[in-house]
């Protein structure tokens, strides 16, 4: 009766140890890589950040960025409006994490001209408030990069350019 009472205590505690680990440890998702936009940012709990990225061939993704207003956060510009690059998501059931960024081009130059920001911040609107539709939305997206392109690098009127991609977002 002793040998059949210890496999029972041992078959027991194993079960217990099994699932106090699946417990513990966090399963993630794979990681997914995406070419992305970053369209919004805002400030959540106390060091975070909510980014909602447009990827391309996804469409819109709300994402969370730890620790990201700390002094000294490695990711820090990947919450950034105009970021674009290719973000690292991890997650878990539709929560998105961003453990990753390379930065393709970050439009530091729309940062620095209160003329070009307004016109730059409008596009990104329109792209967040139409992007609902993947397919749209992608040909949108490349349109708002070219137009953050044109209004970062080239030397033209803002507004006047403003005024074309409205006519070329309107055509789509």
């Amino acid at each position: 009766f002793g040998s059949n009472l210890q496999k029972l205590v041992t078959l027991d505690y194993i079960c217990y140890i099994r699932l106090w680990v699946r417990s513990k440890i966090k399963i993630m998702e794979k990681e997914r890589t995406f070419d992305c936009l970053c369209i919004k940012s805002i400030d959540y709990k106390d060091n975070d950040k909510l980014v909602t990225l447009y990827a391309f061939g996804e469409g819109k993704i709300t994402a969370s960025l730890k620790g990201v207003k700390k002094a000294k956060a490695k990711l820090k510009y990947a919450s950034a409006l105009f970021c674009f690059g290719k973000y690292y998501l991890a997650g878990k059931n539709g929560y998105n994490n961003v453990i990753g960024c390379d930065l393709t081009d970050s439009f530091y130059g729309i940062w620095t001209d209160i003329d070009k920001y307004y016109p730059a911040v409008c596009s990104l609107e329109i792209l967040d408030k139409i992007a609902d539709d993947r397919e749209i939305g992608d040909k949108l997206a490349v349109l708002t990069l070219q137009f953050l392109n044109e209004l970062c690098y080239k030397s033209t009127n803002n507004f006047i350019a403003f005024a074309k991609f409205l006519y070329n977002a309107i055509k789509l």
